[in-house]
Protein backbone atom coordinates (compact mmCIF):
# COMPACT_ATOMS: atom_id res chain seq x y z
CA UNK A 1 0.00 0.00 0.00
CA UNK A 2 1.31 3.72 -0.81
CA UNK A 3 0.46 6.86 1.06
CA UNK A 4 -1.84 7.54 -1.45
CA UNK A 5 -3.68 4.69 -0.85
CA UNK A 6 -3.66 5.56 2.79
CA UNK A 7 -4.33 9.17 2.06
CA UNK A 8 -6.58 9.92 -0.32
CA UNK A 9 -9.90 8.73 0.19
CA UNK A 10 -13.33 9.62 2.46
CA UNK A 11 -12.56 10.11 5.90
CA UNK A 12 -8.52 11.10 5.70
CA UNK A 13 -7.88 12.82 8.55
CA UNK A 14 -5.63 16.24 7.00
CA UNK A 15 -4.23 16.97 10.08
CA UNK A 16 -1.89 13.46 9.77
CA UNK A 17 -1.14 13.54 6.24
CA UNK A 18 0.03 17.06 6.72
CA UNK A 19 2.25 16.40 9.83
CA UNK A 20 3.40 13.15 7.88
CA UNK A 21 3.91 15.39 4.85
CA UNK A 22 6.06 17.85 6.88
CA UNK A 23 7.76 14.83 8.34
CA UNK A 24 8.60 13.41 4.88
CA UNK A 25 10.41 17.39 3.74
CA UNK A 26 12.19 17.43 7.22
CA UNK A 27 10.08 19.61 8.38
CA UNK A 28 10.91 22.31 5.58
CA UNK A 29 8.46 23.69 3.06
CA UNK A 30 6.47 20.92 1.20
CA UNK A 31 6.81 21.33 -2.20
CA UNK A 32 5.21 19.61 -5.41
CA UNK A 33 8.03 17.11 -6.05
CA UNK A 34 7.97 16.58 -2.23
CA UNK A 35 3.98 15.55 -2.47
CA UNK A 36 4.63 12.82 -5.72
CA UNK A 37 7.87 11.49 -3.36
CA UNK A 38 5.73 11.12 -0.40
CA UNK A 39 2.29 9.78 -2.18
CA UNK A 40 4.55 7.03 -4.25
CA UNK A 41 6.30 5.76 -1.35
CA UNK A 42 5.30 2.31 0.22
CA UNK A 43 3.72 2.45 3.99
CA UNK A 44 4.64 -0.19 6.33
CA UNK A 45 1.36 -1.55 7.14
CA UNK A 46 0.03 -1.71 11.15
CA UNK A 47 -1.23 -5.17 11.37
CA UNK A 48 -4.16 -5.74 13.73
CA UNK A 49 -4.77 -7.57 16.55
CA UNK A 50 -6.49 -10.52 15.03
CA UNK A 51 -3.37 -10.47 12.05
CA UNK A 52 -1.38 -10.43 14.78
CA UNK A 53 -3.18 -13.95 15.98
CA UNK A 54 -3.14 -15.51 13.10
CA UNK A 55 0.41 -15.20 12.13
CA UNK A 56 1.57 -16.23 16.10
CA UNK A 57 -1.03 -19.40 15.23
CA UNK A 58 0.37 -20.49 12.00
CA UNK A 59 3.34 -22.57 11.30
CA UNK A 60 5.59 -23.69 8.31
CA UNK A 61 4.12 -21.10 6.03
CA UNK A 62 5.99 -20.28 2.75
CA UNK A 63 3.80 -16.87 1.93
CA UNK A 64 0.78 -15.29 2.67
CA UNK A 65 -1.41 -14.00 -0.87
CA UNK A 66 -4.96 -12.76 -2.37
CA UNK A 67 -5.99 -14.73 -5.38
CA UNK A 68 -8.31 -13.25 -8.43
CA UNK A 69 -11.19 -13.68 -6.07
CA UNK A 70 -9.50 -11.29 -3.28
CA UNK A 71 -9.89 -14.77 -1.18
CA UNK A 72 -6.61 -14.82 1.35
CA UNK A 73 -4.85 -18.21 1.01
CA UNK A 74 -1.90 -19.45 3.01
CA UNK A 75 1.29 -21.51 0.91
CA UNK A 76 2.33 -24.28 2.78
CA UNK A 77 5.00 -25.78 0.58
CA UNK A 78 3.11 -27.06 -2.41
CA UNK A 79 -0.41 -26.82 -0.81
CA UNK A 80 -2.90 -23.88 -0.67
CA UNK A 81 -5.22 -23.41 1.89
CA UNK A 82 -8.01 -20.31 1.01
CA UNK A 83 -10.30 -18.71 2.67
CA UNK A 84 -12.86 -16.35 2.01
CA UNK A 85 -13.97 -16.01 6.02
CA UNK A 86 -11.21 -13.44 6.50
CA UNK A 87 -10.98 -11.40 3.49
CA UNK A 88 -11.32 -8.57 5.78
CA UNK A 89 -8.05 -8.73 7.34
CA UNK A 90 -4.58 -8.27 5.68
CA UNK A 91 -6.27 -5.61 3.73
CA UNK A 92 -2.22 -4.38 2.49
CA UNK A 93 -2.05 -7.50 0.83
CA UNK A 94 -3.54 -6.61 -3.31
CA UNK A 95 -4.87 -8.83 -5.59
CA UNK A 96 -2.23 -11.39 -7.21
CA UNK A 97 0.15 -9.89 -4.52
CA UNK A 98 1.81 -12.34 -1.59
CA UNK A 99 4.40 -11.54 1.23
Amino acid sequence: MTNVEKYLKDGVDIEELYKDLKEECGNRAIYPESMKRFFKKLIKPTLTEDEKVILRNIENYKEIGRDNDGDLYLQYNCKCFINSFFGHLFQFIQLRRRI
